[in-house]
């Protein structure tokens, strides 16, 4: 059965989290406001071909190596403690360089953001593949991947300065929640 509280937990966490993406957005919403959509629109663009390029290349791996399978849940639930490790230790998403805030940033961003490559790939091997064989199937829920990454970004961009002030006064206690929800979120897949 598939586990949807899981998977969406680890969306969550890891698209919410600070990363390039999250950052560039709210850097982008703190100078221009909502007129900085663009990025964002850039960047979903970029995250559908980004995640279906993920698809065809884990997919692959996964159907053609099936004693790899083991492998990727590994690799994927070791990348989650990595991320919660990072949690823990990050200080502050102040001052971070936004970049450009257009389409065309956004939409290449994502073919050099290894955070957000990294993510799919994990839950394309740990949630997806494992639950879902026929490629409509997996091409939805993959896309879906996309849109709510996407989804994550605008939150950050409509939160600009706000946001940030309020991870900054409450930096510990958010790092260390999201932290706990990827160890949690590990521990799942490799029970």
């Amino acid at each position: 059965m598939f586990p949807v509280g899981d998977f969406l937990l680890y969306c969550l966490v890891t698209f919410a989290t600070p990363g390039p993406n999250t950052l560039m957005a709210l850097e982008n919403g703190r100078r221009k406001g909502l007129r900085g959509v663009w990025l964002n629109v850039g960047m979903l663009c970029g995250q559908v071909v980004v995640v279906l390029l993920c698809l065809a290349f884990t997919k692959t791996l996964y159907d053609a190596l099936p004693v790899f399978q083991p492998v990727m849940k590994a690799v994927g639930a070791a990348y989650m403690l990595y991320q919660a490790w990072k949690c823990l230790r990050r200080r502050g998403v102040d001052g971070k360089d936004p970049g450009r805030g257009d389409f065309l940033t956004g939409f290449a961003m994502q073919f050099i953001n290894p955070k957000f490559i990294l993510v799919v790939v994990s839950i394309l091997s740990n949630y997806l593949l494992p639950h879902f064989t026929a490629l409509p199937a997996l091409t939805a829920m993959t896309l879906l991947l996309a849109v709510l990454a996407n989804g994550c970004t605008l939150v950050w961009l409509a939160g600009g300065a706000a946001l940030s002030r309020f991870l900054s006064r409450h930096e510990k206690t958010a790092n260390a929640a999201m932290a706990a929800a990827l160890v949690y979120c590990a521990w799942r897949i490799v029970r």
